[in-house]
């Protein structure tokens, strides 16, 4: 717990009001305060809930796992924030760490499966879309790498190595509700439309204060690919679920 205190600590004095982009301009900068871009960098942390299911003779694993993201904008830098036509990109890592709530398996007397569980992901968003003072809609690709392992089953992919390759295709709305211009509602759906190495998902964010830099956020997700353990190689897909509740710390664009 001390160390979500000090991830989020860090994330709100990045993300300080030390630069407005209300107006576009620098408001009442105290002294020794440095002059940053809060949009730089957002972050997250929450809890998630893995589960997997469907790997050959075993039984559905749940894991409850805490999660940890940060982002960083390239592209988006380039453009004003408040133009109609918006571009919104970021380059982002995901840890989950967390402990499976079903018995190990124990393959021998002292050789037993551990409860500890992990997941990793990294990729980069980039939506281009249009913007007004009330809604806004855009659209673009998710290319992505992830690896998860739970007990001792892990689900990776051939793409640079253990990590699995998904571009899903994705959607996002906005609406806003009042107060600031960044105080909206904000839904996200992708899918790469594929059966078999399936990735698909849904994202609502919701703004709980004025100023548009915190966030409520609950995420679903799905993905369906082989899954690797020690006895060899599942000819059959799994599915691997997430549902993930947080708080994400970081301006809109």
């Amino acid at each position: 717990m001390k160390y979500l205190i000090v991830f989020l600590l860090c994330l709100q004095g990045f993300a300080g009001k030390v630069f407005s982009q209300t107006n576009g301009s620098v408001q009442n900068l105290k002294p020794g305060e440095i002059l940053l871009d809060a949009r730089l960098i957002r972050g997250q942390f929450g809890y998630t809930q893995m589960q997997l299911s469907k790997a050959d003779t075993f039984s559905s694993r749940i894991v409850d796992a805490v999660n940890l993201k940060a982002e960083f904008q390239l592209l988006s830098t380039l453009f004003g924030y408040y133009n109609r036509f918006v571009i919104y990109d970021a380059l982002y890592t995901e840890m989950l760490f967390g402990k499976m709530r079903n018995d190990p398996i124990q393959r021998g007397k002292s050789d037993i499966e551990s409860k500890f569980s992990f997941g990793f992901r990294w990729g980069y968003d980039i939506f281009a879309g249009y913007r007004t003072k009330k809604y806004g809609i855009l659209a673009g690709i998710r290319p992505r790498w992830m690896t998860v392992r739970i007990g001792d089953l892990t689900m990776g992919g051939n793409s640079l190595g253990y990590f699995l390759y998904t571009m899903p295709f994705a959607v996002k709305g906005e609406y806003r509700l009042g107060f600031h211009n960044e105080f909206r509602i904000m839904l996200t759906l992708w899918d790469n439309f594929m059966a078999k190495n399936g990735n698909r998902g849904a994202r609502l964010e919701i703004p709980c204060n004025p100023h548009g830099r915190w966030w409520v956020f609950g995420e679903y997700e799905t993905y369906n690919n082989s899954v690797d353990y020690v006895f060899g190689i599942n000819p059959n897909n799994a599915d691997y679920k997430t549902l993930t509740v947080g708080i994400r710390v970081g301006g809109m664009y």
